[in-house]
């Protein structure tokens, strides 16, 4: 059987560079071999651990996105938790702040499974625009204006998730330890063919790799 271990750092450092304008990633290899769990093996580290802090590999296959509880969130500019829409005007109740226009973020609770089991994997903001690759505010414009509001219904753009294979990077916080609700917060998501490629090069460079 294999050992749970906890992670008290990140392995995993995105760097920007800026003449280029690509996303550059410092990738452990042997981190995140150490710290690749099932969903099977992270449900049941839930169950076992107190109150800690845990990071997690998992790969996964995209089964569904639910739009039970929408696809995006409306957040305050400055501090981008989610507001409150009043009337015409959005509230921050955390920055105590009001703004006029809406910035709209994405949170996508994506239905994953993999051969152990299944579970709800929540990516939000850049990171999921990353992969459905187009700005939430697009979207919003050009799906849900056309469609008479309807935000319980998965935009076209992401539906492209549906069936393909992740590499998901969770983060196991106090707050999955005492919810009855079971998902996890995906902090770094990369396609298939992206971990392969940098878990390749890794092996040969161990350097500072392009995400492109």
């Amino acid at each position: 059987m294999n050992q749970l271990s906890l992670s008290s750092t990140y392995s995993t450092k995105v760097y920007i560079n800026l003449d280029h304008q690509q996303d550059y990633i410092h990738w452990d290899s042997e981190e995140v071999a150490k710290n690749k769990r099932t969903i099977r093996e992270i449900i049941k580290f839930l169950v076992q651990s107190k109150s800690q802090e845990a990071l997690f590999y998992c790969m996964a296959v995209v089964k569904k996105v639910n739009a039970e509880n929408g696809w995006h969130y409306v957040s305050c500019t400055d501090c981008h938790k989610k507001a409150k829409t009043i009337g015409s005007k959005i509230w921050c109740e955390g920055c105590k702040k009001e703004f006029s226009s809406p910035t709209r973020r994405y949170r996508l609770e994506l239905h994953v499974k993999d051969e152990s089991g299944s579970t709800i994997f929540v990516v939000f903001d850049k990171e999921a625009e990353r992969i459905v690759r187009i700005p939430t505010t697009q979207v919003y414009t050009t799906e849900i204006k056309d469609e008479d509001d309807e935000e319980d219904v998965v935009p076209k753009p992401i539906k492209i998730l549906l069936g393909k294979t992740y590499m998901f990077q969770i983060k196991i916080n106090p707050n999955n330890i005492f919810t009855t609700k079971q998902n996890f917060t995906a902090i770094h998501v990369f396609e298939d063919h992206e971990y392969k490629q940098l878990q390749h090069e890794q092996e040969e460079k161990n350097q500072i790799l392009p995400l492109k």
